[in-house]
């Protein structure tokens, strides 16, 4: 098990996922392995992820959840988390699985990593 020490600052210096600590987890986690800006293999700037959660339904649910009024509690939003994944209609999913595929066919056609995001952020989708 690695020791951790407890560090406290007023300015942050790296974001959580490459700040030191961050990294040599995911180094031993993920030996030669780790995509990363700092990692052994580099993740390109401004690239946004492939993956149907990333490029889709976390901004999908983060509308959904603060629609209306806000959550008040952790456990509040959690619920509202659980509610809104269960309302997702199955059509949407199959839809955003669809995406998946073409945008890796993009990837693999021009071989550019860089994809535009569908919408933009203050965009709730499918109201």
């Amino acid at each position: 098990m690695i020791q951790m020490k407890k560090h406290s600052s007023s300015k942050m210096v790296a974001t959580s996922h490459t700040a030191n600590v961050s990294m040599g987890l995911l180094r031993l986690a993920f030996p030669g392995r780790l995509i990363s800006k700092n990692g052994d293999i580099p993740w390109p700037p401004r690239s946004p992820d492939l993956t149907v959660p990333d490029f889709f339904l976390w901004g999908y649910l983060k509308c959904k959840v603060f629609e209306e009024n806000a959550p008040r509690t952790k456990e509040d939003l959690k619920e509202r988390i659980r509610q809104e994944i269960n309302n997702i209609p199955l059509q949407m999913l199959q839809n955003a699985m669809g995406g998946f595929h073409l945008r890796l066919q993009h990837v693999c056609k021009t071989k550019d990593v860089t994809l535009l995001a569908p919408y933009s952020k203050n965009d709730c989708f499918l109201r």
